[in-house]
């Protein structure tokens, strides 16, 4: 199994989910062994605090599982998995963040020191998934994605989008020019992970052998949608920053030795559930595991689902009053209008 975690993804960038521009072209070709979800939403909008809940089962009504229940990855160690922790981030010391729960893998490799795009991931990867093992394996990589800084996170040959090479939507007519170039940047980083999703895919596929991969990004990303901001603030939280993709790949060996899984595409879906449809796929049970919180279960049964204190709803209700605030002119952009007929 792979579980592949991306950073500042924005489903609504991504060509896979209807988005004008091409930011998805290898995925696309895939999308008929593709699940692709669409209605997933994150935990939060930061990282730290949406892969203590991912990489946990602790919840909002639970918060003690942080600790009285194993994490992910002890999950899997317990379960006799071999397990890789493969990151572009940092995995720092410290209880407080979510790496204590990434550093509990058999074999752990940070490569985040080189500063490079994510395809520095690819070696380790390899030999983590040719590694001579009479275990299952669990192998996770944790991207830089779309992370802010968006023209560090491709390499030159993926600078695509550019002012000379325009799909920019024209619902962005009044963008200046420098907000045009960052929502090029990043998309371009969103191309760059089609890439590397699409290589990982590929490259599994040649073993010929049973084989799950997981994508999700910790939280989505608001790029000069529709005010010129671009980042993730929970004080400034908008659907955009909480919106994310989600995406299964599953051999054919997979899904025939899994007949009982169920794919229903538009299942709303917390990340918050992560680990519940991560034991589901690898056929884990044990004392606490709830199937009616696995995405893939057919015992599925939707929950509400927050954004930090927020109700999704309310974050939803908030982004639509916001782009209604950013639409209507203000009283001295009109005065100044007035004065200058």
């Amino acid at each position: 199994m792979v579980l592949v975690i991306g950073e500042s993804h924005a489903r609504r960038h991504m060509s896979l989910y209807g988005y004008p521009r091409d930011t998805n072209p290898l995925l696309s070709a895939r999308r008929g062994e593709l699940l692709v979800y669409t209605d997933v939403v994150s935990p939060q909008v930061h990282t730290i605090p949406v892969l203590r809940a991912a990489l946990t089962f602790a919840d909002w009504d639970h918060p003690e599982r942080l600790t009285t229940y194993p994490s992910l990855i002890e999950l899997f160690n317990r379960a006799g998995f071999e397990t890789y922790v493969i990151s572009n981030q940092p995995l720092l010391d410290g209880s407080s963040s979510y790496d204590a729960f990434l550093k509990l893998a058999d074999h752990t490799v940070d490569l985040s020191a080189r500063k490079a795009p994510d395809g520095i991931l690819l070696p380790p990867f390899e030999q983590a998934l040719t590694a001579p093992s009479d275990r299952p394996k669990l192998i996770v990589l944790h991207l830089m994605g779309s992370h802010i800084g968006y023209k560090y996170r491709y390499p030159a040959d993926f600078d695509f989008f550019t002012r000379l090479n325009d799909t920019l939507p024209n619902a962005q007519p009044d963008l200046t020019p420098e907000a045009r170039t960052t929502v090029d940047e990043y998309d371009n980083s969103v191309r760059y992970n089609d890439y590397l999703l699409s290589t990982l895919i590929a490259r599994i596929e040649r073993e010929h052998t049973p084989a799950a991969l997981i994508y999700f990004s910790d939280h989505g990303e608001e790029v000069n949608e529709f005010r010129p901001f671009n980042g993730h603030a929970y004080e400034k939280v908008t659907s955009y920053m909480c919106e994310v993709p989600f995406l299964v790949w599953l051999s054919p060996d997979f899904r025939r030795m899994r007949p009982d899984l169920r794919f229903d595409l538009t299942r709303p879906y917390s990340t918050v559930d992560l680990p519940y449809t991560m034991a589901n796929l690898a056929a884990l049970r044990f004392q606490g595991y709830d199937d009616t919180r696995s995405l893939l279960s057919p015992h599925f049964r939707p929950r509400p689902r927050r954004v930090g204190e927020l109700p999704y709803e309310t974050v939803l209700d908030m982004t639509r009053k916001a782009k209604e605030r950013q639409r209507a002119p203000s009283f001295f952009g009109s005065l100044t209008r007035r004065l200058a007929e």
